[in-house]
């Protein structure tokens, strides 16, 4: 089978320094038709010139052109921003070609509109936008929106998150508190009956930031609450606990008003306490009416220090101090001068706080009866059994006012909240608490022997080591005399 040839010379030179055109091609073609050859298949013969064919290809213009890939940058927008929406415009430079082979740097304003309610990631491109690069079409520029850090608020979603900070004492008593909103409104949280623990969530439907797929609705604003417990206590800060000035000074004066109110009723119900004088029943009635009115008045005067008030908190305590004088006289020297002895000694009393701005009667009355008291209970026989309560009671009001005397210097050992007045208050109040104790448990003592004596006879068996010893009680008895007929 015969082949179809083309020799060299026949093929029409071309310059060294160009590749051959199609026109030189069909001539070739052309001139080799002439010849007597045989027919060969087309197939060949196409399969011969796509080979000569495609080298002009190679260096024709009509190749696609390819998109670089587009180049991302941040945008940063505020929580207001996200909620209201803006305009944001953006100088953008890039690489222009303007004519072959020159390329220029262009600079142009972009507009974005950014729309309520949009999040992190939002992307917005801008086609044609990027750089021109010769062979390339041109990039594309795509802005993803980014949210700067908000002082006050975090979004979730939908929802804004706020944390506030309050002091022990508002999340306990209640309070109201201003709350800013995005667009620099501010709203009033108003707390009122309810105690809030740290980490306490309030929900605010509707205050949060726009849904956009849903027009004109809104997520929700969560108020978390954190606690603030101090550390440090001001005089302002601790006169402010639980919404009362001088909490503490206040509140400590509470036990008073119950023992109070339980020893009157002891007295007067049933008898509790065996009384069996008159003088007695009376005495221990001012006693008792004198400690429940140092809880009322002591509170009313700690609420406002000032003098006005201070008569209130001194003049209970001067009326339970002279009972407590009427009682000794009526259970140890005698029954009738005692019972006498009430009334005077109660106004005297009463005239040392109101008469006089002078502190030395006061003084006078307040401390005669700390000395009497426990030189009484020691030296003068009592008429009831359990008479060494009257020293425990003795010992705990001295130690009441060693606390009021350090009254600073227990406040900086406590890190400023307790004073040693607080700590005076509930020693004190254990005074009406020993003396109620003791007339619920006394009885009639059959042998009348002071503590003295008692003391002395207890030392001498320690002392000697000898049990046996004997104490002896002298009885006097009136016996009448009968006179002998003259």
């Amino acid at each position: 089978m015969s082949t179809l040839e083309i020799s060299a010379p026949e093929l029409l030179p071309a310059p060294a320094a160009s590749p051959p055109t199609k026109d030189h091609v069909h001539e070739i073609i052309s001139k080799s038709s002439d010849k007597e050859t045989e027919k060969i298949p087309s197939v060949s013969l196409s399969s011969n010139l796509s080979r000569r064919a495609t080298t002009p290809i190679i260096f024709s213009q009509t190749t696609a052109r390819r998109k670089p890939p587009e180049v991302e940058k941040k945008l940063f927008c505020s929580l207001e921003d996200l909620c209201f929406g803006c305009t944001k415009k953006i100088k953008v430079t890039r690489d222009v070609i303007k004519y072959p082979g020159v390329i220029l740097q262009e600079e142009e304003i972009l507009k974005i509109e950014i729309q309520p309610g949009w999040r992190k990631g939002t992307k917005i491109t801008f086609e044609g936008k990027g750089d021109e690069k010769p062979g390339f079409l041109p990039g594309d520029i795509v802005f993803v929106i980014d949210e700067k850090k908000h002082p006050l608020y975090t979004r979730n979603g939908n929802n804004l998150e706020i944390g506030v900070e309050i002091p022990l004492a508002d999340a306990l008593t209640g309070c109201s508190i201003p709350i800013p909103l995005l667009g620099g409104k501010n709203m009033t949280l108003l707390l009122d009956n309810i105690v809030i623990y740290h980490g306490y969530e309030k929900v605010i439907e509707g205050q949060g930031m726009p849904i956009p797929k849903s027009k004109g609705t809104r997520g929700d604003l969560l108020v978390k609450f954190l606690i603030h417990f101090p550390t440090h206590l001001s005089d302002e800060q601790r006169q402010e606990a639980f919404c009362i000035p001088n909490a503490l000074n206040v509140i400590s004066n509470f036990p008073f008003l119950v023992i109070g109110l339980i020893g009157l009723i002891l007295c007067h119900h049933g008898n509790y306490f065996q009384l069996s004088l008159q003088g007695e029943l009376w005495g221990w009635t001012c006693f008792y009416v004198g400690v429940a009115a140092v809880g009322v008045g002591s509170s009313y005067y700690h609420l406002q220090p000032d003098d006005a008030r201070l008569v209130w908190d001194r003049l209970p305590m001067t009326i339970a101090f002279t009972s407590i004088v009427a009682i000794f006289i009526i259970e140890r020297i005698d029954e009738r001068k005692g019972m006498i002895s009430i009334i005077p000694l109660v106004l005297v009393g009463i005239i040392s706080i109101v008469f006089f701005d002078d502190l030395r009667p006061y003084a006078l009355v307040q401390f005669v009866p700390c000395i009497a008291i426990p030189l009484m209970a020691i030296l003068l026989p009592p008429m009831y059994t359990h008479s060494t309560y009257w020293l425990w009671a003795a010992g705990f009001y001295l130690l009441a006012k060693v606390l009021e005397a350090t009254d600073k210097d227990i406040y900086e050992w406590t890190h400023d909240i307790v004073s040693g007045h607080t700590l005076k208050h509930l020693f004190a109040a254990m005074v009406p608490v020993f003396l109620t104790l003791m007339l619920a448990k006394r009885s009639v003592e059959a042998e009348r022997q002071s503590l003295l004596k008692t003391w002395r006879v207890s030392w001498t068996k320690v002392k000697e080591g000898n049990s046996n010893v004997e104490s002896y009680a002298f009885f006097y008895s009136n016996v009448p005399q009968v006179e002998e007929p003259k």
